[in-house]
């Protein structure tokens, strides 16, 4: 993979709060060309929209198809959760494996990290990797993901 440009978003700072934003890198595999995006959404229910207003800003400005990975922090019924989902395809519903939890791992019990992608981006495979490692790396499990991306030319 060739990483052809990178570049971050700065959320707006509630004082008292976490910074947060997003970090995109524009990619290349063979003739395949993407936009690689993520953020991690407050744990404030009053922040998050305005975040992910911020987020999907930045997705439409992708020159190229997008895979977005985040940590919504609410799930697939959250006003931030649709906002960042619009016009793009929630792999783990693609992949029909949306009942697989992502938080947490002392007590699995919400869908909370999600990645979507263009919807010329085809989801092969999703998984959410629980092993020993994975459950003391973070209180979040990870998610695995096979695409097969669109090839320009």
């Amino acid at each position: 993979m060739q990483v052809r440009d990178t570049r971050c978003q700065r959320f707006p700072l509630t004082p008292g709060r976490h910074l947060r934003g997003a970090a995109y890198a524009e990619c290349r595999v063979g003739e395949a060309r993407f936009t690689l995006a993520g953020s991690h959404l407050s744990t404030d229910p009053t922040e998050r929209p305005a975040q992910a207003a911020e987020f999907r800003r930045g997705l439409d400005a992708a020159s190229s198809p997008v895979v977005a990975g985040a940590d919504l922090n609410e799930g697939p019924d959250g006003q931030a959760w649709a906002t960042v989902a619009r016009g793009l395809t929630d792999a783990a519903i693609a992949a029909d494996q949306a009942d697989r939890l992502t938080y947490s791992c002392a007590d699995p019990r919400r869908r909370i990290d999600a990645l979507f992608v263009d919807p010329r981006i085809s989801v092969v495979d999703y998984d959410v990797v629980d092993t020993p490692q994975t459950r003391r790396a973070s209180d979040h499990f990870p998610v695995l993901v096979d695409l097969l991306l669109p090839t320009t030319g």
